[in-house]
């Protein structure tokens, strides 16, 4: 869906050169190499997901798609997706299918949250859905060179991904909330507004990708001079080095030697008594 070429008699895909670094995830057994400190007794240790995740961002990945999620919060999960986010990478996911319930990565701050779109399209509707996507029998690559169909969000996930990736090529340095921003504000609505059914719409690769350029530009257009400021008078003094105020401690060390003085003539009197 992301980077097919046609080979083999298969189909296109969304960003056709794009490079697919493939992680596996799904693990039987819990991984046992990281601790997380703040975890409670008996707590799962570390997630496959959030070492996947940082693998990605660490071996320049522009773009991660996350076809599908759990129900639970997870906070090596969250805090791997804000570690992706950090680097400027561009997260992708599905809301699930079926039921309002949500689904995580897809709900967490700043992943773009993706539902399928089609008749009978059996996608989650809650407020995680960012935009929608085709996701309703999808041409798909099976394993072992075969060829299919699928259904979902997940499907409909990996055709935003591949738009994302078209626009990290062509703007490698645009951040991951303008991307997003590129993503709703040229998709396809049937209203007004936003629905937790498609979010703000139906992608559009081709008004995305221009849209993309015109924040890429935004940057570049207006240079900010070094003393600019509001009105004609003086710049504010530069905030002075912190320190010991010495007012205060002659005040402190004052207090302290009467205290000491009390102390001594009380120590006095109920001796002589």
């Amino acid at each position: 869906m992301i980077a097919g070429d046609g080979s083999g008699g298969g189909a296109w895909g969304v960003a056709p050169r794009a490079r697919i670094l493939s992680i596996p995830v799904i693990s039987e057994r819990p991984s046992a190499d990281f601790v997380d400190p703040q975890a409670e007794p008996g707590a799962a240790i570390d997630s496959p997901l959030a070492r996947a995740i940082r693998h990605a961002a660490n071996n320049r990945a522009s773009v991660i798609a996350i076809p599908s999620g759990t129900y639970t919060v997870g906070r090596m999960d969250r805090d791997a997706i804000s570690y992706a986010l950090s680097r400027g990478v561009v997260i992708v996911s599905g809301v699930g299918d079926g039921g309002d319930y949500w689904r995580f990565p897809a709900g967490y701050p700043g992943v773009v949250g993706v539902a399928a779109a089609g008749k009978d399209a059996p996608s989650s509707t809650n407020l995680s859905v960012l935009v929608a996507a085709p996701g309703v029998d999808l041409p798909v690559a099976l394993p072992g060179g075969g060829h299919g169909h699928r259904t979902g969000s997940g499907p409909a996930s990996a055709v935003v991904a591949g738009v994302a990736a078209l626009i990290k090529a062509r703007y490698p340095d645009l951040k991951p909330e303008l991307v997003a921003r590129a993503l709703t504000s040229t998709s396809r609505r049937a209203g007004a507004g936003y629905d937790k059914k498609t979010g703000f719409g139906v992608v559009d690769a081709a008004a995305a990708l221009a849209q993309a350029g015109r924040l890429a530009g935004y940057g570049r257009a207006v240079p900010v001079e070094e003393d600019l400021h509001f009105g004609g008078g003086r710049l504010a003094p530069a905030p002075e080095r912190p320190g010991p105020d010495p007012i205060r401690l002659w005040i402190y060390g004052i207090g302290v030697f009467l205290g000491v003085c009390a102390f001594a003539a009380a120590a006095a009197v109920i001796t002589r008594r």
